[in-house]
């Protein structure tokens, strides 16, 4: 079983090697098949003509016993064959490989025509072998020989025949030729590499139209999960497994978009309801006493009022219609800083981008506005903000010299209503939304919030945004 690790990474790819393994084995299969029959039909058709002129040559000498030796040898001369008279026959007796007894056969009817008698096919040996010349005297082949002969389409053979004569006098006959292969081997290979090319092109065709669905599905899951606005519905066409595919999704989608609509209408519904109880108990408790209790439950009302306000921005900004725009993100920065500046605030930055990046500015401002609330308010009154684009990945990052978050807690803080100070003044211990409100805005930027501490002390809040990918024609 083939190792995953040799296997390309897309379903694309996988499907495309596996196909076009199987189309190339097969093909090498059916290929080296044919080759060998188109060689035995070739050699079968040299054989079936080379035995009409032996069958010539061995009718002659047995017709003419006066000067046997003399025409045996103007015939070596003319045919180009070796004759040997009298002694034992030179080939083995009972050869049954195939070319052998085909030519045996061969052999004998062209006698039977030309003496218009039967052949007694026990008097007649024969022996047909792919073999070089025997130039050395042991019928071996060199290499170079070998090579010669598949290049040009051509195979050497030796066929040795022995027939009993009439007057009891055996005859024996060597002859070297060539015969075709029936396809040279670069017309074969040739053949092969343009099959094999358009097999390739066709499985990737065919491929490629099979996964096509499957990247369109990832494509608009991407998109929904990036902006649910910017997600449109995916066609539901194609085979019956892609369309039940698509119609998931789409049930899915809508279910989700319905279920945040109905949260953010009851949010901002409770939070609507929620502001006349807490006006009234305002109003009322401006008169109690003392004073100390009197403060204190107007601390509680200023922290329920502000958790009732931010969770209902929070609601607001996951459904935010917001479009996404290319933006000068030199300029961006600098008015929040500028901003922050006018507010006698010490915030400092650095880096540039050269180039515009795509991204909803007000998610994003909102977002680096509530890591900057909270590097001024917990980490020792200043911050420091940072810039850098690097091909397709924008960074921002806010960096205070405060005490730092616990390791334990880096990842819980972004949970709602999560606060490391227990106090419920806003004052010190917030709302415990800052930093959900600024996940969630970088989540709509298409990037992701981290925090770090920082060695020298301070912690460091890192928003990284991915340019969106472009989402393919389905």
């Amino acid at each position: 079983m083939i190792s995953g690790r040799f296997l390309p990474v897309s379903l694309f790819g996988r499907l495309a090697a596996v196909v076009v393994a199987a189309f190339i084995a097969l093909h090498i299969i059916t290929s080296l098949t044919m080759t060998d029959f188109a060689e035995q039909q070739a050699s079968r058709a040299a054989l079936a003509d080379q035995a009409g002129s032996l069958a010539l040559c061995l009718r002659l000498l047995d017709t003419d016993d006066a000067d046997r030796a003399t025409l045996a040898s103007r015939l070596e001369r003319v045919d180009r064959v070796r004759i040997r008279l009298g002694g034992e026959p030179a080939p083995p007796v009972g050869n049954t490989d195939p070319l052998s007894l085909f030519l045996r056969r061969q052999l004998a009817e062209r006698l039977t025509d030309l003496s218009g008698k039967t052949v007694d096919i026990r008097n007649l040996h024969v022996n047909a072998a792919v073999l070089a010349p025997d130039r050395d005297g042991d019928g071996r082949e060199s290499l170079s020989e070998k090579r010669a002969a598949v290049l040009d389409g051509r195979r050497a053979y030796r066929i040795q025949a022995a027939f009993l004569l009439e007057d009891g006098t055996w005859v024996s006959i060597v002859h070297n030729s060539s015969m075709p292969t029936g396809m040279s081997y670069t017309l074969s290979l040739l053949i092969l590499s343009v099959e094999a090319l358009l097999m390739v092109l066709l499985v990737l065709a065919v491929v490629h139209r099979v996964v096509r669905p499957l990247r369109a599905l990832a494509a608009a899951a991407e998109t929904f999960g990036r902006d649910m606005d910017a997600s449109r519905p995916l066609p539901e066409d194609g085979p019956g497994e892609v369309r039940e595919a698509a119609q998931a999704f789409n049930r899915m989608r809508r279910r989700i978009r319905d279920a945040m609509g109905e949260r953010t209408r009851i949010l901002a519904a409770v939070s609507h309801d929620l502001r006349t109880p807490v006006t009234r108990m305002r109003l009322r408790t401006e008169n109690v006493q003392p004073p100390e209790l009197r403060d204190k439950l107007l601390a509680d009302l200023d922290a329920l009022q502000s958790i009732m306000n931010t969770s209902a921005e929070l609601a607001r900004w996951e459904n935010n219609p917001e479009r996404t725009a290319p933006t000068d993100m030199n300029a961006f920065l600098e008015s929040i800083v500028e901003d922050r500046l006018d507010m006698g605030q010490r915030v400092t930055l650095r880096g540039q981008t050269d180039t515009p990046f795509p991204v909803k500015p007000g998610a994003l401002r909102r977002c680096v506005e509530n890591l900057l609330d909270n590097a001024l308010r917990y980490g020792g009154g200043s911050a420091v903000l940072e810039v850098s684009l690097t091909d397709d990945v924008l960074e921002i990052a806010v960096q205070d010299s405060g005490p730092g978050i616990p390791e334990h807690f880096l990842d819980q803080v972004f949970e709602p209503f999560f606060r490391l100070e227990p106090s419920r003044n806003r004052n010190t211990g917030g709302s415990g939304l800052g930093l959900s409100i600024a996940r969630a805005m970088a989540r709509l930027n298409n990037g992701e919030l981290t925090l770090r501490n920082l060695p020298q002390g301070g912690l460091r809040a890192r928003i990284r945004l991915l340019r969106a990918p472009q989402t393919p024609r389905t």
